[in-house]
């Protein structure tokens, strides 16, 4: 969709008009410039009725889509031309109906999605129907299982809103929009993504989500590959829902266990059936997510196969596959050691970043950058050491010794 196509017809809005009624005539079988269709048109025209007369053609969209699929999208590609250098007052209008009629359409999805790319493409950035055509992409390509396109275009989507001059609930709609495609193709993260951009478009009518933020939160959690719940759970829309099943079920996939989570279903088991979960697949989850937690803890350190086992509430003989699991998901780096049945993990994601991490961070780098200061000086001083002993003696050997235990030599 990022390629800028050109759409060149020759001519007057009135000559334009009889070339495509003559092309229309053409495609029905009849002679031309005595065809019933193509007089009708013709006397349209000579009496300067031209909004009737682009509507004639939009009303032929069907019978465009009978062509093979490189002369559907020369068609409508020709009939877009007609109509934005027309006369007619109502042409913005008239695009309406045409996308609307080429979203409706069923079958040559990948012609469709064509030529309303070819359209989105050619219409100047600025053009008032750019967002329609955007939207109309998505549900086509969404009903045809082509969403791979749309995903690779996610990028420009905010800058595009803030070209066409979205309105607020045209920004939001879209978000929505999206994240709903997106799920359904299983792009599940990029979906994600725009959950969170919906809810947070709420702020002081954040009452106004909170039926769309239980269903962000059903969503997160089913998602495979979606493990950051914190952003999620500081979303105004969210927090309404404070007290509520779903609130707790959110708090222990942000920050809780697999020992919370199977006592929270003993507790509210019909709950969580209500909301439609695999169990199998959150208990997947929420092991990985405790595994992750566990690593946090124990940063660096040797962590046995047995702590394993009982944080997750598996044999012994699965922790290796569990471990290879959590480092593919990203989650976290770790070393295994068969030979001593110990699993050392050298990073892992945190689920919640809270104070006391922040305070801890802070510390590293303050600790960072007081080893780089100590470097630069004991740089610096050899540098200053090795030019006195050359301009000395022409050629010297400098050790210096400190705490890193650093030598230069000149």
């Amino acid at each position: 969709m990022e390629n800028v196509n050109t759409i060149f017809v020759e001519g007057s809005p009135d000559v334009q008009a009889l070339d495509f009624a003559s092309y229309v005539s053409d495609i029905k079988g009849e002679e031309n410039e005595n065809s019933p269709y193509y007089l009708e048109i013709k006397a349209l025209v000579d009496s300067e009725k031209f909004d009737e007369v682009y509507q004639k053609f939009v009303d032929e969209s069907d019978l465009l889509l009978t062509l093979d699929d490189q002369e559907t999208e020369l068609a409508f590609n020709h009939l877009l031309a007609v109509i934005v250098g027309s006369k007619a007052a109502s042409s913005e209008a008239l695009l309406q109906k045409l996308i609307e009629a080429l979203v409706k359409a069923e079958g040559k999805a990948s012609v469709r999605m064509q030529i309303l790319s070819n359209y989105f493409n050619v219409l100047p950035a600025t053009f008032p129907l750019r967002y329609t055509l955007f939207v109309a992409v998505v549900n086509v390509a969404s009903q045809n299982n082509r969403m791979e396109a749309v995903a690779s275009q996610l990028k420009s989507v905010d800058s595009w809103l803030q070209q066409w001059g979205a309105s607020k609930s045209q920004i939001r709609e879209l978000y929505l929009l999206l994240s709903e495609k997106l799920n359904t193709a299983q792009y599940y993260k990029q979906s994600y993504e725009y959950a969170l951009k919906y809810l947070a478009s709420f702020d002081s009518d954040a009452e106004e989500a909170k039926p769309f933020a239980k269903k962000a939160i059903v969503d997160a959690i089913k998602m495979p590959g979606v493990f950051q719940f914190e952003d999620l759970s500081k979303m105004p829309s969210v927090q309404l829902l404070q007290g509520e099943t779903i609130f707790k079920l959110m708090n222990i996939f942000l920050n809780g266990s697999l020992t919370e989570y199977n006592q929270f279903v003993a507790e509210n088991g019909q709950a969580v059936q209500e909301f439609g979960f695999n169990e199998e697949d959150n208990i997947n989850k929420i092991r990985m997510l405790t595994l992750a937690s566990l690593g946090s803890e124990h940063l660096g350190n040797e962590l046995s196969y047995s702590a394993v086992c009982d944080a997750l509430k598996i044999d012994a003989d699965e922790v290796e596959f569990w471990v290879i699991d959590v480092v593919r998901a990203g989650l976290i780096e770790a070393k295994l050691n068969q030979l001593n049945e110990t699993v050392t993990i050298s990073r892992s994601t945190r689920r919640v970043f809270t104070t006391k991490d922040w305070e801890e961070l802070g510390a590293k780098m303050k600790g960072w950058k007081q080893s780089l200061s100590d470097i630069l000086k004991v740089v610096s001083n050899a540098k200053v050491i090795a030019q006195s002993s050359v301009n000395a003696n022409g050629n010297a050997t400098v050790s210096i010794t400190t705490n890193a235990a650093t030598n230069a030599n000149a």
